[in-house]
């Protein structure tokens, strides 16, 4: 499988949590109005992500240093997404919950290889996002 059809699994596992978080909104019909209000955000941001994964796929070694702020800014909401996926039945450790958990972190990590992203715009990206601002607070 070459590079850009393993990318495209990283935005479908994206796609998955996006979905996820969704469901488990208490007025999903509320949710998917707001969250297709801010779709062409979110599109603009996984154009950005891939562009992101193509500048990594000419690099021999990429920078730890954008991982590293990445992981101090977006752990909590990482995390956060985990505990909303567990809760809502996905088993801890299951292959399910690691492929849309490892998709998000390395979404994150492309968008910030993009050079048009900050791990504190991604931040406010989340928290300002439906339904990812479920992962705020």
């Amino acid at each position: 499988m070459n590079e850009a059809a393993k990318f495209s699994e990283v935005l479908v596992a994206v796609d998955a949590l996006r979905l996820n978080l969704l469901l488990t909104r208490s007025s999903l019909g509320e949710a998917l109005t707001a969250s297709m209000e801010q779709l062409p955000e979110y599109r603009r941001l996984k154009e950005a992500a891939v562009r992101g994964a193509e500048k990594l796929r000419g690099t021999l070694e990429p920078s730890p240093e954008p991982m590293e702020e990445l992981v101090t800014a977006l752990q909590a909401p990482v995390d956060k997404a985990i505990s909303i996926l567990v809760e809502h039945g996905l088993q801890p450790g299951s292959e399910l919950l690691e492929r849309q958990v490892e998709g998000f972190w390395i979404f994150l990590y492309a968008l910030t290889e993009s050079g048009q992203e900050t791990a504190e715009n991604i931040g406010q990206w989340i928290c300002g996002s439906n339904p990812f601002d479920a992962l705020c607070g």
